[in-house]
């Protein structure tokens, strides 16, 4: 083949491919846009007529519901019941003790079964004392206390 005619066979192939790529395209028409508009106006009309209504389930679904809500009602009452085993010691530790006290002291409490019991916050800050055990947890990963006030007005 002469190099005109290759050149012409090349620039007609590219030309096909670039044709056949802005085809491709999507364009959106002015039609198209008024279109879109026109759904998200109805959309939004359709929001503000749901807001405030109440909406009845079908009875499979409302049955599943209630079903769903005992479940975790009964859940919630057996957490907070008498039935649940109280523990037989409380150990009372504060964060004001030293890390080198403190550690070997959870360590204990963990081992025997006995929750490791906080009066209150550090300093009367939640954030201080979530620093404070997330410090303590570098060291001692299981290490943990719970939090109960109560605990010491009935045993303090």
């Amino acid at each position: 083949m002469n190099i005109p005619l290759t050149t012409a066979l090349a620039l007609s192939a590219a030309l096909l491919c670039a044709t056949t790529q802005a085809a491709e395209q999507p364009t959106i028409s002015g039609s198209d846009m008024t279109y879109m508009k026109q759904q998200q106006r109805e959309l939004e009309l359709f929001k503000s007529q749901l807001q405030g209504t109440n909406i009845t389930l079908p009875d499979a679904q409302q049955g599943r519901v209630a079903q769903m809500q005992n479940e975790i009602a009964a859940g919630q009452a057996e957490q907070n019941s008498a039935t649940r085993q109280t523990p037989r010691a409380v150990y009372f530790v504060s964060l004001g003790i030293p890390e080198e006290g403190l550690l070997p002291m959870l360590s204990d409490a963990r081992r025997f079964g006995i929750p490791a019991t906080l009066r209150g916050l550090l300093n009367n800050d939640f954030r201080q004392t979530a620093e404070k055990m997330f410090e303590l947890s570098k060291k001692d990963r299981q290490a943990g206390v719970q939090i109960d006030p109560t605990l010491f007005q009935q045993y303090g």
